[in-house]
């Protein structure tokens, strides 16, 4: 679960890096779209990068591990099917969303450009 979840982290770190600048406020000078993009997404600094990708990362995992642990769980107790398969993600998702949440604000506000 790890593993994959650093892999999904790696991928997606670059939209995240561009929509927290965007969604932030902040100014990225460009001529247009694409060169703005570029410079939110390639070019350093790549300042709370390693936060960020843990952050990315053991969320992925404790998401993807609860949910399927959590289903094997409810399931073997007996719980319907379909209770079974939403609320892990939920309750798991809620969990790691509260705890991440300070670390997510923390390294948004360090990608001011």
């Amino acid at each position: 679960y790890i593993i994959d979840s650093g892999i999904a982290a790696v991928i997606n770190f670059p939209l995240w890096r561009a929509s927290s600048i965007a969604q932030s406020g902040f100014k990225i000078e460009g001529s247009n779209f694409m060169v703005r993009y570029y410079k939110a997404v390639v070019q350093p600094p790549f300042k709370g990068l390693v936060a960020t990708m843990f952050g990315m990362t053991w969320a992925r995992g404790a998401i993807f591990y609860g949910s399927d642990v959590g289903k094997a769980f409810l399931l073997d107790s007996g719980v319907y099917g379909p209770v079974a398969q939403t609320m892990p993600p939920l309750i798991i998702g809620t969990l790691v969303q509260a705890i991440n949440m300070p670390l997510v604000r923390a390294t948004i506000t360090i990608q001011d450009p």
